[in-house]
């Protein structure tokens, strides 16, 4: 095992690629200002842009160089452990492999596995590989930790600040690329074809909130509990090219809607959700439409651009998903959830999986019950386990992020075991009270 501590007598934390917007710029700022030794590696221009911290470094080879770079890098400084954000993007997947030959420590960020209000932090890795599924118990006695509510602060939606800051940020990759060439990121875009699909997906956002909304409340009104929703998902996420077991947003139309037409009852809606990052990139409404035609449904299928997922889910008689975390969402509302990929809320009381074609058909009319009390606790259990109160595109947040973040790293077996020394005291970062620091007083590993 690698000795952690560097010779400066700190801590050395190795920031890999961050999401988009700048945030693990202010990270890094941050655990620097508070006695941490911070390297970050840029990997595009909008890495080095967004994310610059004193100390950073650019890494110009080719993916197939980097994991032999970084080991060099990590035998150079001795990290205590490694930040990243989506541990299955090729250059994360692949410094993971590494981390686990020197036993370093890796946490990853993601998106909130539960929205809004909270952003994903947790060691290993995300989604299918996250240790939640193993680490939580099948039965807790009666007032165990896991259920006591935390304090959270209301952020409101990031939608439109994460859709600016997506922008921004695969336009300055695509010109780097051009002006400098080279540049690693894991969606391969140029920047014709990002800015035309950012400003698609503004005008189809704004040309169909009126119509989802009326439909929204036909569904909820005289249709509740008689439609099915299928959560799509972005076409290009790593959780379908890693965790989809080979599903797809075309297969997954085609299978569902065969499905419904043959063994739905007469009543019953489809509502095809598409997932409102993705309406830019793909449309999938024609598709939608021209199987359910063929299928003598297309009365019953509805697609949806926009909408508020936790209102449809609160009146929705199923949800089908791939992994989607939609179906968190959906546990939590009581909703009934068939998963076709790997997910790691799908068990026995939570979450169908499916097991052959069959289950789509029996999924219509005998969906698989939800042990309310089951349901509970896992939500909270990934709260307190992996969620952190915070946006990456709201910067007000920012501070509350980074103070979870140090907060964490205290309560964690890195600075306990790992470093083994004194850790440094975290200087004031200034932020409201308003910002809850009750939430910082549950978080445990």
């Amino acid at each position: 095992m690698v000795d952690f501590v560097d010779g400066s007598g700190g801590k050395t934390i190795l920031l890999l690629q961050g999401p988009v917007g700048g945030f693990f710029g202010h990270l890094g700022k941050g655990l620097a200002e508070n006695g941490y030794k911070v390297v970050k590696v840029h990997f595009n221009a909008a890495d080095r842009l967004l994310d610059a911290v004193r100390g950073s470094l650019d890494f110009t080879g080719s993916l197939a160089e980097w994991p032999a770079f970084f080991e060099r890098l990590c035998r150079r400084h001795f990290p205590a452990l490694v930040l990243m954000f989506g541990d299955r993007r090729p250059i994360h997947a692949a410094a993971s492999d590494v981390c686990a030959r020197l036993d370093v420590p890796v946490y990853s960020f993601e998106e909130g596995y539960i929205r809004p209000n909270y952003v994903t932090f947790e060691p290993h890795g995300n989604n299918a590989r996250s240790l939640l599924a193993s680490t939580f118990p099948a039965a807790g006695p009666a007032g165990q930790s896991d259920m006591t509510p935390p304090a959270v602060t209301e952020l409101g939606s990031a939608f439109w600040p994460m859709s600016r800051a997506a922008t921004l940020y695969s336009c300055l990759v695509a010109a780097g690329r051009q002006a400098l060439g080279g540049g690693l990121h894991h969606r391969e875009r140029s920047l014709r074809s990002e800015a035309v699909s950012w400003a698609r997906c503004t005008m189809r956002h704004l040309a169909s909130r009126r119509r989802d909304a009326a439909a929204q409340d036909r569904l909820t009104g005289e249709s509740t509990k008689k439609y099915f929703i299928l959560g799509l998902q972005v076409f290009d996420d790593l959780q379908i090219k890693h965790h989809a077991m080979g599903w797809t947003a075309e297969t997954l139309l085609r299978a569902a809607i065969a499905s419904f037409a043959k063994a739905a009852p007469a009543d019953a809606l489809l509502v095809v959700k598409q997932h409102p990052l993705d309406l830019g990139h793909r449309s999938y409404e024609k598709l939608a439409g021209d199987l359910a035609a063929a299928a003598g449904c297309l009365d019953r299928v509805l697609y949806l651009r926009t909408g508020h997922a936790p209102t449809l889910l609160r009146h929705a008689a199923g949800l089908i998903t791939i992994n989607s975390t939609l179906g968190l969402s959906a546990i939590h509302h009581h909703c009934p959830v068939l998963v076709l990929g790997n997910a790691f809320y799908a068990r026995n009381g939570l979450a169908a999986r499916l097991a052959d074609f069959s289950s789509f058909d029996d999924f219509w009319t005998a969906t698989p019950q939800i042990d309310p009390e089951l349901a509970a606790r896992f939500r909270q259990h990934v709260i307190n386990h992996s969620q952190l109160n915070g946006s990456f595109y709201l910067r007000s947040s920012w501070p509350l992020l980074l103070a979870q973040v140090e907060d964490r790293l205290r309560l964690g077996e890195i600075d306990k075991a790992t470093i083994g020394r004194e850790v440094p005291a975290r200087k004031p970062r200034g932020f409201s009270p308003a910002y809850g620091h009750p939430l910082l007083e549950r978080h445990s590993l």
